[in-house]
């Protein structure tokens, strides 16, 4: 522990340290995060083997990148009886906290036969990066952990650097396995954040990161390259500028059989840009009331995604009908959505 007595001299140096961490100060790290996230996704396993041999002087490889059921093993049996103690009474406060924040879907039918909702679903698969290095953070991983079990995730990969010795420090593999990580990959760093984005050899792409880090991790997670993420929009300059930026996955646009000829371009530029589209607003917001034409229209753009926006249980039918018969454009309906 170090002590320090205040003075102005001291103040201002506090001052800096601290200023020294905002994450506004990262742009010195910009150009080499960036260099790495390039490199891993080009790459992958062999970028991030060669930064982990650099960065953290472990020599990892294909066969010992996963964490074994004989390390997770010898953890347990290394680990203070204490320390476990501790972690497990930690996880039961941490998951009783949030499983009270814990959303549930829900619908509720009308008497006109409107149906209001909220479906809430859990992503399929969440990366928790753990900090290494100096010091252990055994509950960095129950507080980052513990959240996405309560809400429901079906896997959680969690990345973590090595010691020299290729080894993870036993309390941290420890309080992995009580929160129920799934599979843990010795990797740590921008390298380790650039992996989970983009996927590897080794390591799966995930839906989400989450977990702290140090200034190369967070500038890393600043990059929105590495972010796959979406954006909705509903004026077209600002959507065809989100499409040419390169940042995003998808974007959400309003779009039906009323769009104009901008609007569809929109649609071709984001399958040029390898952009999801999802188009809201399908039936304009009730002004459709043809929803085979809808429908059938929405059918032409292979790369279209639709949000229908039903209403009434009579729509709904209609549209489970055209899993099965979808409609087709014909002249009928071309002449109705040209007029």
């Amino acid at each position: 522990m170090r002590i320090l007595k205040l003075t102005p001299e001291t103040k201002n140096n506090i001052l800096e340290d601290l200023l020294k961490r905002s994450p506004n100060s990262y742009g010195e790290f910009e150009s080499r995060v960036a260099a790495i996230i390039d490199r891993v996704r080009e790459e992958k396993d062999a970028a991030i083997f060669d930064y982990t041999r650099q960065f953290d002087g472990a020599d990892i490889n294909a066969e010992n990148i996963l964490v074994t059921e004989a390390e997770i093993k010898e953890a347990y049996e290394t680990v203070d009886p204490q320390l476990l103690t501790v972690i497990r009474k930690a996880l039961v406060n941490i998951r009783d906290y949030h499983e009270k924040q814990r959303q549930t879907s829900w619908f509720d039918s009308k008497e006109n036969g409107i149906i209001l909702g909220q479906k809430v679903t859990a992503l399929a698969r969440v990366g928790v990066y753990v900090p290494g290095g100096k010091a252990v953070y055994p509950s960095s991983v129950l507080m980052n952990v513990l959240p996405a079990k309560v809400a429901g995730v079906d896997e959680i990969i969690m990345t973590t650097p090595p010691g020299r010795d290729g080894k993870i420090c036993a309390s941290t593999l420890v309080a992995a396995t009580e929160a129920g990580v799934d599979k843990i990959y010795k990797v740590g760093g921008a390298q380790a954040i650039a992996a989970l984005a983009f996927g590897t050899e080794s390591i799966p792409t995930v839906d989400k990161i989450v977990g702290p880090g140090n200034a190369f991790v967070a500038e890393a997670k600043k990059q929105g390259k590495i972010r796959f993420i979406g954006i909705t929009n509903h004026r077209l300059p600002l959507a065809i500028e989100a499409v040419e930026s390169g940042l995003y996955d998808t974007l959400q646009f309003p779009f039906s059989y009323l769009a104009s000829e901008k609007d569809k371009q929109l649609v071709n530029l984001c399958r040029e840009k390898n952009v999801g589209f999802i188009c809201m607003k399908g039936l304009s917001g009730g002004l459709i009331t043809r929803s085979d034409a809808a429908y059938a229209f929405l059918n032409e753009f292979d790369n279209a995604l639709p949000i229908w926006g039903i209403q009434r249980e009579s729509e709904l039918d209609e549209f489970l009908s055209y899993q099965e018969n979808p409609p087709v454009m014909d002249e009928e309906m071309t002449a109705l959505i040209a007029h």
